[in-house]
């Protein structure tokens, strides 16, 4: 036994060394190419899918109805297609090199990219819809964390993600399934080299692939767990070193105060280099033990190994007048690739060191942290520390009252377990909207708009949040009605993650500023002609979002960084 694991090890390195600057180089170059290209696609298909479905912009509030329209799932049908070839050729790619490393033959960066073609679109015509099967069937285990990386590093996949979660009631179950599901992306991957070097039929190769194991399930298992593992390990040091060395350039080329500014960028860059990195890993690292396995095992298969190297012979760059050329155009391109990342990367570092002195603090809820929310002691308090607004959040008793309340529930702050719009204003003064908070605060009362307005005077500006909960049809004209009776329509923000209700506010009165509170934003920002503001959570917000916005004259809200780090960010980013 002992002597078969050496056996395995002495093959894996073997695979991995013998043809390892090519394979490097070969890594490098692809990962950022198709990296690139699929980002890419991916921005294209959103905003062909927004400009069919004729919304302005992806939020929160169109998420789910937009990703369930047919050409919605369509267009990611396409993407996800064009994404598994680009997986199943670096694959072919991989194993070519293994092959020829196994032979002992050097290979170069042009026949892995040719020939890796060739066996693709060999797979691709012999089962035209099937591949994708192939393809989607291997991609879990062997992108696995790469797909997590991204997952935690895109926002619009993270949001995406989240939306996933919330609709299913089982956790259990949901993780129940995906176990399943890597654990059968893992018995698939055995198939990769009879599909792609043999070129076997579809359901005969992965018939193939599940004899190897036979006497040794529970090895072959432990032995991809480990790999899994050596990915995390060798992924977590990176990461470690890598920021070791943006904190010492933050350091370095910083004043005290701009460091987690520039630290925060950096890991950016970071978190972006770490997940290109880990899929390389964990696809390379993933093909050469199923390939040794495959090729320790392969004498027992009915195919035999002289036929398969016949066919798996690359015929293409034949002559090496034909290499060299294709060579120095490759490293071209790779140059380029380089070239251009380190031109995003001194991007980032080119946005002013020197906050804009405009930005502005807005007391979230009037100040909840420190105060009853939503009440005239948080606006108190607003007033002590200086802040720029205070939001707050404006609903309607049953009787038509504006009064400040961000649940539609009255129980969390007051206590009583009654729905806003099934409560009369008589009933919510007698209220205690204070000794949730704190015993001090006992007997602070829910004020109305009007209340508010006027305690603020022109001391503390506003940001009035119109709640939306389907039975306050009338509410924006009441609330654009009582900020021109009190004279302070110019000088208030009216904010609602209903969109209908900031195109009411325009209709009513130009004059007033709006902000579209929104979860998640991608698409064309001068579709938003309603919107004066875009107020988005913080996470979703960079650089290249707030250039954006404001080339579309739109100022940027970031709701609710409450951390230095998350304040600085914000800061940096320019957010107004």
């Amino acid at each position: 036994m002992e002597g078969k694991m050496k056996e395995f090890f002495q093959k894996f390195r073997l695979v991995l060394h013998r043809n390892g600057k090519t394979l490097l180089l070969f890594e490098i170059a692809y990962r950022i190419a198709s990296y690139m290209i699929i980002l890419e696609i991916m921005r294209a298909a959103v905003s062909y899918a927004l400009k069919l479905g004729n919304y302005s912009n992806l939020t929160a509030e169109n998420f789910l109805p937009f990703m369930q329209k047919p050409y919605t799932i369509l267009l990611f049908l396409l993407v996800s297609a064009v994404l598994l070839f680009l997986v199943i050729w670096e694959i072919a790619a991989l194993l070519l090199c293994f092959w020829y490393s196994m032979e002992d033959r050097k290979v170069y960066i042009s026949d892995l990219l040719f020939s890796g073609f060739q066996k693709t679109v060999k797979l691709v015509k012999a089962h035209p819809l099937l591949w994708l099967f192939f393809a989607g069937s291997v991609a879990p285990f062997l992108q696995l964390q790469f797909f997590i990386r991204e997952v935690s590093y895109v926002k619009l996949l993270q949001y995406a993600a989240r939306v996933i979660y919330e609709q299913v009631s089982n956790e259990w179950l949901l993780a129940a399934v995906l176990f399943l599901l890597l654990f059968l992306s893992y018995l698939c991957c055995f198939g990769l080299p009879f599909w792609l070097l043999e070129e076997e039929k579809g359901w005969q190769g992965l018939r193939q692939s599940w004899r190897m194991n036979r006497g040794y399930f529970w090895k072959n298992i432990g032995g991809a767990v480990f790999l899994q593992g050596l990915v995390l390990v060798i992924s977590t040091f990176m990461y470690l070193m890598a920021m070791t060395v943006a904190v010492l350039m933050a350091m370095r080329g910083d004043t005290n105060e701009g460091i987690i500014s520039s630290l925060l960028v950096y890991s950016d860059w970071v978190n972006l280099g770490l997940g290109l990195v880990s899929g390389s890993l964990n696809i390379t690292l993933g093909s050469a033990f199923f390939f040794v396995i495959y090729r320790l095992r392969g004498q027992n298969l009915p195919v035999q190994w002289q036929e398969a190297e016949e066919r798996g012979h690359l015929p293409v760059l034949a002559k090496m007048e034909k290499r060299r050329a294709i060579a120095i155009v490759m490293t071209m391109v790779f140059l380029l690739e380089l070239l251009y990342v380190a031109y995003l990367a001194g991007r980032s570092r080119e946005i002013s060191r020197d906050v804009l002195v405009g930005t502005q603090i807005t007391a979230h809820r009037g100040g909840a942290k420190y105060a009853p929310e939503n009440t005239l002691a948080a606006l108190a308090y607003d007033k002590e520390q200086h802040a720029d607004y205070a939001e707050i959040d404006v609903q309607e008793t049953k009787d038509g009252v504006l009064v400040l309340l961000h649940d539609d529930n009255l129980k969390r702050t007051t206590g009583l377990k009654k729905n806003i719009w099934d409560t009369y204003y008589y009933q919510i003064r007698t209220l205690d909207a204070g000794s949730f908070f704190k015993k001090e605060y006992q007997g602070e009362r829910i004020p109305t708009l009007r209340e508010a307005i006027q305690f603020c005077g022109d001391e503390l500006n506003l940001i009035i949040e119109i709640k939306y909960n389907r039975y306050n049809a009338d509410i924006v004209q009441k609330v654009v009605t009582m900020v021109e009776d009190l004279g302070v329509a110019e000088k208030v923000i009216i904010c609602s993650m209903s969109y209908r209700f900031l195109e009411e506010v325009r209709e009513r009165n130009p004059k007033i500023t709006t902000s579209y509170v929104m979860s998640v934003a991608y698409g064309d920002m001068q579709n938003l002609e309603a919107a004066d503001c875009l107020s988005v959570q913080y996470g979703s917000i960079n650089s290249r979002f707030v250039e954006r916005a404001h080339a579309a004259g739109k100022a940027v809200h970031a709701w609710t960084p409450n951390t230095r780090w998350q304040l600085e960010r914000m800061q940096y980013c320019q957010v107004d």
